[in-house]
C-alpha cells in the first residue's frame, strides 16, 4: 500500500491513436463503456482483445483532503484496512485468493482527493474479482487496528527520513496551504494515528464508500455484457447510501500563502523553492500552466538551459503545476551547484519568469513543447494496467474524460495564454523557501 502525490498522472494524459504530425491537436476517442448501476456505482469498461490479462480496479472519491481534523491519515489507515478480510475472508485470504488464482500487482494507494485498489487477472478470473472486491466493500472486517497503524506509523517516518528534504518539504507544505485540507500528504501525520479510533475508521467507511461513490474499472478481453452482468450481480448488492447521517464535513480551501522568504534547514544540499496558489484540476489556466511548466522543463527547457548549463548555478532545476480537485499550485524547485546561493537560483527563476511575461513563446518552440508533453504521456499509456489506472485516476478527481480531453486542451493553448499564465504567478502571492545545510538536519519553518 503506497500513499503518493499525484504529480505525474495531474500533469497529463494519453493521445490513443496520434501521429506525431498530428501531436499538436489530437482528437481522442477511447472506447469506454460506461455503465451506471441502479444503486449509483459507476463502471468504466474497456475491451481489448489482444491484451494477455486484465486489469481492474475500483475508486472512492474520498481521500486525505477528506481527513477530519486531529485525525490525518484516516483515508491512510481505512485502505490498509480493507486489505485485512471480511466476514468470509481470513486475514491474508484475499491476497492469497488472489495468488492462487494467478493474480499480480494487488495494491492499494491513498491520495488527496481519493484512494484506489488495483489488480491484474489472468483471462476467465473476471468473476473471482468482482466477488473479492464487492466481498470487502459489502462486509469488512478492520482486523489488526493497531498493527495497522503502527505500519503506517513506520512507513511515514521512512518516507519522510529517507529524503533528505523531507522533513523540510513537510513543514514548507504546511506552511503553504496553512489550515486548507491539502496541508498534509496522503500517507498522513503520524502525531496524529493515536488519536485515530477504530470507530472513526468505521464511520469513514459508512459515510465515504458507497455505491454513489464509486467507479469500477475493467480493461482487457472481455465481453461487455457478461461483465455488466457481473457488476449488477456483485456490486448491484452494495447499499445506495451511506450508513452514516450527513453529508461528509466541506474542505477547507487554501489561505492566502505566508508571505516569506522562509527558512528550511535539513542534512541536503542548499536548495531553493517558490510556491504559487493556482487552480484546480480541469480549470481553463491548469491546461495553460502545465505548457508553461514544459517550456521551462526538461533537457531542452529554458531552466535547465539558464541555470543548469549557462551559468552553472544549479544541478537541477524544475517547475510543476499541480492540480487537485479544490486547488492547485505551481512549484519551482532548485539545487544549487558550486558556491551559488539559494537566493541566486530565485533571482534566477524570476528572471525567466518575467523573459516569459514579456516575450511571446515562439511557434516552434511551442509546438515542440505541446508535442513532447502528448508524446510522453502517450509511452506511458500503452498498456492496459496503465490505461485502467489512469481512468480510476481520473474518476476519483471527477471526471474519466479528462483523458479523452486533456490533449485537445493542450493542443490549442497559445503563446499568448503560456504568457498570461507566466504573468498569473505573481511575486507576492508566492511562498519563497530556503534550504540551507544543517548537521542536525532540523527545520525551522514557522
Amino acid at each position: 500500500m503506497w500513499a503518493v502525490v499525484v504529480a505525474m498522472v495531474l500533469s497529463g494524459l494519453m493521445a490513443a491513436t496520434a501521429t506525431a504530425s498530428e501531436m499538436e491537436t489530437p482528437e481522442i476517442r477511447l472506447d469506454v463503456q460506461e455503465v451506471r448501476l441502479d444503486n449509483g456505482l459507476t463502471l468504466l469498461l474497456v475491451d481489448r482483445p489482444s491484451a494477455p490479462d486484465l486489469a481492474a480496479g475500483w475508486v472512492v472519491r474520498a481521500g486525505s483532503a477528506d481527513d477530519p481534523a486531529g485525525r490525518r491519515g484516516l483515508a491512510h489507515v481505512l485502505e490498509h484496512l480493507l486489505f485485512k478480510g471480511t466476514d468470509t475472508l481470513g486475514t491474508g485470504e484475499l491476497a492469497l485468493r488472489y495468488s492462487e488464482a494467478g493474480a499480480t500487482g494487488l495494491n492499494g494507494f491513498t491520495f488527496e482527493d481519493f484512494t484506489l485498489y488495483f489488480v491484474r487477472l489472468p483471462r476467465g478470473k473476471l468473476e473471482l474479482w468482482f466477488w473479492l472486491e464487492s466481498d470487502r466493500l459489502l462486509q469488512p472486517v478492520f482486523r489488526d487496528f493497531d498493527r495497522e497503524k503502527e505500519v503506517i506509523r513506520q512507513e511515514v517516518g521512512q518516507r519522510i527520513g529517507s529524503i533528505p528534504t523531507g522533513r523540510a518539504d513537510e513543514k514548507l507544505r504546511q506552511t503553504f496551504w496553512g489550515e486548507s485540507s491539502y496541508a498534509w500528504r496522503a500517507l498522513g501525520r503520524i502525531e496524529d494515528l493515536d488519536r485515530i479510533e477504530k470507530t472513526a475508521a468505521e464511520a469513514f467507511f459508512d459515510r465515504h464508500y458507497r455505491a454513489g461513490n464509486l467507479t469500477a474499472v475493467v480493461v482487457g478481453p472481455i465481453d461487455r455484457e457478461r461483465t455488466v452482468e457481473l457488476a449488477r450481480a456483485y456490486f448491484g448488492r452494495l447499499p445506495t447510501t451511506a450508513v452514516a447521517d450527513g453529508a461528509p464535513p466541506p474542505r477547507t480551501t487554501p489561505p492566502s500563502p505566508v508571505k516569506g522568504p522562509v527558512e528550511a534547514r535539513c542534512d541536503c544540499p542548499r536548495q531553493a523553492r517558490a510556491l504559487y496558489p493556482t487552480v484546480p484540476f480541469r480549470h481553463p489556466d491548469a491546461y495553460r500552466l502545465q505548457v508553461l511548466s514544459g517550456v521551462l522543463n526538461g533537457r531542452t527547457g529554458r531552466l535547465y538551459r539558464s541555470l543548469v548549463l549557462d551559468r552553472e548555478i544549479a544541478f537541477t532545476a524544475s517547475a510543476t503545476q499541480l492540480s487537485y480537485r479544490d486547488a492547485g499550485s505551481f512549484v519551482f524547485a532548485a539545487e544549487t551547484k558550486g558556491d551559488a546561493t539559494p537566493e541566486e537560483l530565485v533571482a534566477a527563476w524570476e528572471g525567466e519568469i518575467e523573459r516569459l511575461r514579456r516575450e511571446i513563446v515562439g511557434p516552434a518552440e511551442l509546438r515542440k513543447v505541446k508535442n513532447q508533453l502528448i508524446a510522453s504521456s502517450l509511452r506511458g499509456l500503452r498498456r492496459p494496467s496503465d490505461l485502467a489506472r489512469q481512468l480510476l485516476v481520473y474518476a476519483g478527481l471527477g471526471e474519466w474524460r479528462q483523458i479523452e480531453d486533456w490533449p485537445r486542451r493542450v493542443g490549442k493553448v497559445t503563446a499568448e495564454e503560456v504568457r498570461e499564465a507566466a504573468r498569473g504567478l505573481k511575486e507576492e502571492d508566492r511562498l519563497v523557501a530556503y534550504y540551507r545545510r544543517n548537521e542536525d538536519a532540523k527545520t525551522t519553518l514557522p
